[in-house]
């Protein structure tokens, strides 16, 4: 959790990383819960530059039921955008 509180040196690799394990293992408070999902969307604009990172943290929430509509949302709305801009440049 102490990771977590240093929003602006935490790496987008040890996000998904925090993710992958909460999500798959359902253990941790609410607090971490809350904050995790505060530093993704805090990060989201770092997360989106890595489209791998931001689809595995997507899945992982996603298939996990773990996260927020809001936050889905967010996660969701990146990936499309993501995917419409790859669309474009091709």
């Amino acid at each position: 959790m102490k990771a977590l509180k240093d929003v602006d040196n935490i790496e987008v690799e040890v996000i998904q990383l925090i993710a992958r394990v909460f999500c798959r293992s359902r253990a941790g408070s609410r607090d971490l819960h809350k904050l995790l999902e505060t530093v993704i969307l805090t990060k989201l604009e770092e997360v989106r530059k890595t489209p791998k990172i931001l689809h595995s943290i997507g899945y992982e929430f996603e298939t996990s039921g773990l996260c927020s509509l809001d936050t889905l949302k967010a996660l969701k709305k990146e990936m499309f955008h993501l995917e419409l801009e790859q669309d474009v440049f091709k």
